[in-house]
């Protein structure tokens, strides 16, 4: 379903328009930062620039060229090329938004503030989300949690929290372990 209609009475282009990916390996083309952030041209460089400075991400490609740098050159590491394509998704503001495992490369730190990001830019838009580290979807409307190639919970965090669901075990799980790597560190 998009827009209450299945999916099957909406043309293709239609869909394609209102769903962005964020894969786990960022999508970067060849050119320019202008041209990977609006491959389309449909936005001004003030609109460019202030979604780059949303992820954080406008400081570094100021300083190694701007708009006009070549992304060939510019030498982003993974994190920042993730950062990257979530300002891509803020210029495209998509009805459906998929990320998988987009803080993957990124400190705890980062990891905050792109949550934080997300609700700020996506307010209305579905966010689908891979994830491993499970304190990122505690605010969350709805959990899928997959065992084994396997739907085995589908609900809000918050009742998923209240009984002995897989979510709620491996929540306390990881937990535990970042409070003992915190500790070691």
């Amino acid at each position: 379903m998009l827009d209450g209609l299945p999916l099957s009475d909406i043309p293709r282009a239609r869909v394609r328009k209102g769903v962005t990916s964020i894969p786990q390996d960022p999508l970067i083309y060849r050119g320019t930062v202008r041209f990977n952030t609006d491959p389309h041209s449909i936005h001004s460089d003030e609109d460019i620039i202030s979604a780059l400075k949303e992820v954080n991400i406008w400081g570094v490609l100021n300083e190694r060229g701007g708009l006009d740098a070549d992304m060939d050159t510019v030498g982003l590491s993974r994190g920042e090329q993730q950062l990257f394509c979530l300002s891509r998704a803020i210029l495209a503001k998509p009805r459906v938004l998929i990320l998988d495992e987009v803080t993957s490369s990124v400190d705890r730190a980062q990891e905050d503030k792109i949550v934080e990001m997300l609700y700020r830019n996506f307010e209305g838009t579905t966010i689908l989300m891979v994830v491993h580290h499970l304190r990122m979807v505690r605010n969350f409307d709805k959990i899928l949690v997959l065992s084994e190639g396997e739907i085995v919970e589908w609900e809000h965090p918050d009742t998923l929290m209240m009984v002995n669901s897989m979510f709620r075990r491996l929540l306390f799980t990881q937990e535990a372990a970042d409070e003992a790597a915190d500790e070691t560190e």
